[in-house]
């Protein structure tokens, strides 16, 4: 198969010439009124005749050969050239029934019916609600011989019964009594590394099919699993700060089981509450930064997961008068993650260390030049506000990982009492 010069398919295999008819037909384009008048859609298979003309001889007359017995099978109906009668230009679609019967081809959505045949006898999946939302997708996808998702064929359909599995059980809450992603995932498809294999999938059917399940400020599926507690190992709750056993120590900081908040004990109240998305950042402001431990620290591990969320909203309930920093990355995941703290903080959370100039200072584009450039709209990003900045460089491909930068404490009080952000 070749292009032309105004880009239409032209080809000199005939049966990728005939395929293509029964491709394009299979798309189902809508047809117009002649073709709806006559009961045939209008589909043309072209000769390359240059090409052909290039071709062994013996592979010229197999061309012929084939299209003719196409049009003897009233398959299709042939049109030859002006200069050359007897050479092939085209081949117009005659009888879909018989272009099927002549290339020994199964319809497609006979093809999906028998995929999804597969998926309906299996009672596991086929009562679940993210399977029965998701078959007319499929059906609609394989019955236009598509790729579901872009990759997944109707061949493979029984290849996917584990990520709808793992897609219902999420959905169904089985996996708030999985101590690891691991175990999780061999309850629920006997395979321990199911989940890893078809991570992005299940996030996609999931955030798909019940949306409600995951925040809005999710955006991937590491973000989503790491929010749902469904991780290879327990993230705990990394701590600094004025806690009771951290006195006893010279320890900067420690970390406690994320099921047993109940054994963090506090000696005085924090003056601050400061979050942190990367773990080397927080090791290394831990170390520099609160000496005196008056500042309550909490590594968030990227995007927190929901028991490192209720342990954070529980300390801002009990210390009203913190004042509640965030510290990350600035990215788009970075700003995904302080907006989903700001919506479940009942009082204002102020970026640390995550303002415009440090972004152009230090940071980089997504093409890899460093990000000293001029930015576009300059003059348009002197009248936004300092966060409206951050956000129009990152959208135009600005980004700093948090590690780059050496860690600063945080400043006195600002108005602990504020507002929540939305």
């Amino acid at each position: 198969m070749t292009k032309s010069r105004k880009t239409a398919l032209v080809f000199v295999d005939p049966w990728d010439a005939l395929n293509s008819i029964l491709d394009r037909y299979e798309a189902k384009r809508t047809m117009t009124p002649e073709e709806q008048a006559s009961g045939v859609p209008r589909l043309i298979s072209r000769t390359d005749i240059d090409g052909l003309k290039d071709l062994p001889f013996d592979k010229t007359k197999e061309f012929e050969r084939v299209m003719h017995d196409a049009e003897k099978a009233e398959a299709v109906s042939l049109r030859f050239t002006s200069k050359f009668k007897t050479l092939v230009n085209a081949a117009h679609l005659a009888n879909v029934e018989k272009l099927y019967a002549f290339l020994s081809r199964t319809p497609a959505h006979e093809v999906a019916a028998s995929g999804l045949a597969l998926l309906d006898t299996n009672a596991n999946i086929a009562s679940g609600t993210v399977y029965r939302a998701a078959r007319g997708e499929l059906l609609s996808t394989w019955g236009r011989n598509k790729k579901w998702r872009g990759t997944y064929t109707s061949a493979e359909a029984e290849e996917l019964v584990p990520a709808f599995l793992l897609a219902q059980a999420i959905v169904d809450g089985k996996h708030s009594n999985a101590s690891d992603m691991r175990s999780f995932s061999s309850n629920v498809a006997q395979d321990s590394k199911a989940l890893e294999n078809w991570k992005d999938l299940v996030y996609s059917l999931v955030s798909k099919y019940a949306p409600d399940i995951l925040p809005i400020e999710i955006g991937s599926a590491d973000e989503a699993f790491s929010y749902l507690g469904i991780e290879k190992v327990a993230q705990p709750l990394m701590l600094s700060g004025p806690l009771s056993i951290l006195e006893q120590t010279s320890l900067p900081y420690l970390g406690f089981p994320p099921d047993k908040p109940e054994l963090i004990r506090f000696s005085t109240d924090p003056t601050a509450i400061l979050t942190i998305e990367n773990y080397t950042s927080f090791v290394r402001y831990v170390e520099t930064c609160n000496p005196s431990r008056d500042t309550l620290v909490l590594y968030t591990g990227g995007f927190p997961s929901r028991r490192c969320l209720a342990f954070y909203k529980a300390a801002l309930e009990r210390f009203p008068s913190a004042g509640l920093y965030h510290w990350g990355d600035i990215d788009a995941g970075g700003l995904r993650i302080l907006s989903h703290l700001r919506r479940n903080a009942s009082r204002k959370v102020n970026a640390h260390q995550m303002t415009a100039d440090l972004l152009r200072a230090h940071g980089a584009l997504k093409n890899g030049f460093k990000s000293g450039l001029e930015p576009t709209g300059a003059a348009a990003l002197n009248e936004m506000t300092e966060e409206e900045q951050v956000i129009e460089l990152v959208r135009q491909g600005y980004w700093l990982e948090q590690e780059v930068l050496p860690p600063k404490p945080v400043p006195a009080q600002i108005d602990p009492m504020g507002q929540a952000t939305d």
